[in-house]
């Protein structure tokens, strides 16, 4: 009765924040505490004075989870789900939200503790497989993020689970795995990638020389399979030559070496019949019977059953003149022993899979939030409405620890076992800023989140104090020694362990202490160069060749064998054509009938474009 008094003087006062949606039934009761009544002799505080408008502890509870899953700020949803849990420490749902968004903060301690919470409290079964779940992934996250080179990991793994899921069309799947590269150029899933998408897209000399890469930097154990698909590719990039040449051949009408070219390119290539037919038919041209009675039965073993059965026939009449047509006509069929002739799917199969499930277990996103849709009467309610918690967040601050502290009887705190870097002290659960809130509320992810390493307690606008390189050296144990660089071509701009404080103009030679480094060489227009080196009196000067950024272009004609100029300038090409540049602007166009044909194209690093006349 007394609660729907306070809806009437709600209502009466114009509180339409209370109002809103309310019921036209009496609400049952939610199982749970009660709270003192008002008439009671106990003494209420501020805040429960608050909350005994409710029936019970847990109806308050949800009363703050609903509103916390209404926040568009993942800061503000946190301090209200601490309100729920200060309501109902038991509330699992809550327990979950929370350990969701210090995930979203990069707080793995938190998060693994509150799903911990989770699985004592004999939650449901679909609960507790979604917290052991979490509890799988954020350990996952967390032994990547204990080190820098788990964190650039992750990242790469992170993009490339991203194209896979994603990239269909082999040519923007080529420009996602030249940023890819980027991150990390000693990781040999990018180069194979881009074998893959070159060979989806029918460009095999390229698909060749990536899978190379690959197999270079690959694993020993996943080396022999990258070295069989740039076979495939090699197998299949000779193939197009020498079939083009054949094809030149026979405009020429030089039908005998046609047909010798053409059954080269069918070595090449078994599967492709309808070459190894074009090579029969030029050595009946040239009026060669025996070669072209050879190649009709080699034929056998890879053809269909109908065309089997044609070979069979011009086998019979050939039989005539040639002993070998007349023994291989009078054969049973061929049982089809070729390769498929599709040979991208073919090395796609050869490379493998290219992730592992640590690898995807790291990069899965997290989880939607859950929602509790009790409905739950509206009413005052201070400490959800007002414009700010009580309950203030510091930086250095453990959320779980919050919860803990308003247990009964708690005196420690208790967190998960989370790895940290060797030589590192354990990671303190904290809480952060967050990054300004999207337009529409969305569950936290990681990527929209600021990393705690971000904040800073200058004041706001002040730059971060600057350290000058010898301070930043001694800062790492000293000088000590000296590394020399040289690169190809020289001027490259060399810095050291992500120190923009350490950096030289190559060759040059940088003051370290001795110990484990990393460094990057930049260039305009050449590829990005990572190292990482070990630094001691025996180091030899590291040598660096920086690739230039450069992509392919496919240049098209309704007419085959049309000239191609680059820049007005004839080039020795002829349509179709495989045009490799370097990174920038270019003019491409063709000549027809004294008239040339221009298109304007931009070409970036990895990139293959298809222009067409």
């Amino acid at each position: 009765m007394r609660r729907l008094l306070l809806v009437l003087i709600a209502a009466a006062c114009g509180c339409t924040a209370f109002t809103q949606d309310l019921p036209t039934f009496k609400a049952p009761r939610v199982k749970g505490d009660r709270f003192p009544d008002a008439s009671s002799p106990a003494k209420l505080d501020k805040v429960d004075a608050d909350i005994a408008n409710y029936a019970n502890r847990h109806e308050a509870a949800v009363a703050a989870l609903q509103a916390a899953s209404r926040e568009r700020s993942p800061d503000r949803a946190t301090r209200l789900l601490l309100v729920s849990l200060r309501r109902d420490p038991g509330y699992t749902q809550a327990l979950y939200n929370i350990g969701l968004l210090c995930v979203g903060y990069e707080r793995w301690q938190d998060a693994l503790s509150f799903y911990g919470e989770i699985l004592k409290m004999n939650p449901d079964p679909q609960l507790a497989k979604l917290a052991n779940a979490e509890i799988e992934r954020v350990k996952a996250i967390a032994q990547m993020e204990s080190t820098p080179e788990g964190r650039k990991r992750r990242l790469f793994d992170a993009r490339l689970v991203e194209i896979l899921s994603k990239s269909k069309d082999p040519i923007a799947g080529l420009n996602s795995v030249a940023e890819l590269a980027k991150l990390d150029a000693s990781r040999w899933e990018a180069p194979a990638l881009a074998g893959i998408f070159h060979a989806d897209a029918g460009a095999f000399a390229e698909s060749m020389k990536s899978l190379d890469e690959a197999a270079r930097l690959a694993p020993a154990t996943r080396r022999l399979q990258i070295q069989s698909a740039a076979q495939v590719a090699r197998s299949e990039s000779t193939f197009s030559e020498q079939k083009n040449s054949a094809d030149g051949l026979w405009e020429k009408q030089q039908y005998e070496a046609a047909a010798k070219m053409y059954a080269s390119a069918w070595e090449n290539s078994p599967s492709r019949v309808d070459i190894a037919m074009d090579a029969a038919t030029g050595f009946l041209m040239a009026d060669q019977i025996p070669l072209a009675a050879q190649i009709l039965s080699r034929m056998r073993d890879y053809a269909s059953p109908d065309l089997d059965r044609q070979i069979t026939g011009m086998l019979k009449e050939l039989g005539a003149v040639s002993d070998l047509a007349k023994n291989e006509a009078a054969e049973p069929p061929h049982p089809a022993a070729g390769q498929s002739g599709d040979s991208a799917a073919r090395i796609r199969t050869l490379v493998g899979q290219l992730t592992t499930p640590q690898m995807e277990l790291a990069a899965k996103p997290s989880p939607a939030l859950l929602q509790d849709t009790t409905r739950i009467i509206p009413v005052p309610d201070e400490e959800l409405t007002a414009g700010h918690s009580e309950m203030a967040l510091l930086s250095t601050d453990s959320v779980f620890g919050r919860y803990r502290k308003n247990l009964p009887n708690v005196t420690a705190v208790v967190t998960a076992d989370v790895p940290v870097a060797a030589g590192a002290q354990p990671p303190t659960a904290s809480i952060a800023p967050l990054a300004p809130a999207p337009a529409q509320s969305e569950p936290p992810s990681i990527s929209n989140l600021t990393r705690p390493s971000q904040l800073s307690n200058s004041p706001a606008g002040s730059a971060p104090p600057r350290t000058s390189a010898k301070s930043a050296v001694q800062a790492k144990g000293g000088p000590g020694l000296g590394v020399s660089v040289v690169t190809t071509p020289a001027g490259a701009t060399v810095a050291f362990d992500d120190n923009t404080e350490l950096n030289c103009i190559a060759p040059c030679e940088m003051p370290l202490p001795a110990g484990r480094h990393t460094l990057r060489a930049t260039l305009q227009g050449h590829r990005e160069a990572l190292r990482i080196f070990e630094l001691n009196k025996k180091t030899a000067p590291i040598e660096i060749t920086l690739d230039p950024k450069r992509g392919s272009v496919n240049v098209e004609s309704a007419t085959a064998g049309m000239p191609v100029f680059l820049n007005g300038n004839k080039t020795d090409k002829v349509t179709p054509a495989r045009l490799t540049l370097d990174e920038g602007d270019w003019e491409i166009g063709i000549e027809t009938d004294g008239h040339r044909a221009v298109q304007k194209i931009s070409v970036k690093d990895g990139s293959l474009l298809r222009i067409t006349f």
